[in-house]
């Protein structure tokens, strides 16, 4: 076993075990990772954690917002200024929040949010920092949206699917 095998088999077990401490349903899931875990707090919300190939030195946190169909067209209905307008003020707030994001785009579908931990920097309370800031992020870009579309977000929406 080399040391990154060891590093790998540390980080995945650290986090698996922060989280199923902490009541998560725990599942791993197979992709174009090193590992990944689909962890489920006690209300439903989602969150993706897990390791890239080319980062063995770190993990990611990750969700995701899927906007629905019915959004997307109330979207695309807007006067194109306001809708350019609503993404950039949606850019900029997730800039101060200062994760990683994409799908900010005129074709608006799935807005992903991550942040990334380096294994010198993980300890549980760094990992739940990260989680609390990935899911802040999203809760900004959600309510910025429900706000744009005159919608009262409730918690039956996609958030952390």
């Amino acid at each position: 076993m080399t040391s990154d095998d060891t590093l790998e088999s540390r980080l995945k077990e650290s986090v698996r075990n922060y989280l199923v401490e902490d009541k998560w349903k725990v599942n791993p899931v197979a992709g174009h990772v090193t590992w990944a875990f689909v962890a489920e707090d006690n209300q439903g919300r989602k969150i993706v954690v897990g390791q890239q190939p080319d980062r063995r030195d770190a993990i990611f946190v990750q969700a995701s917002l899927t906007v629905s169909e019915d959004w997307q067209k109330l979207l695309s209905l807007m006067d194109p200024y306001d809708r350019s307008k609503l993404l950039w003020d949606i850019r900029f707030e997730l800039l101060k929040m200062e994760p990683e994001f994409s799908g900010l785009t005129d074709e608006l579908k799935t807005i992903v949010i991550t942040q990334r931990i380096f294994f010198d920097g993980m300890t549980k309370d760094t990992f739940f920092q990260r989680v609390s800031q990935v899911r802040k992020s999203l809760l900004a870009a959600w309510w910025s949206l429900a706000r744009a579309v005159s919608h009262d977000p409730s918690p039956d929406d996609q958030v952390g699917d």
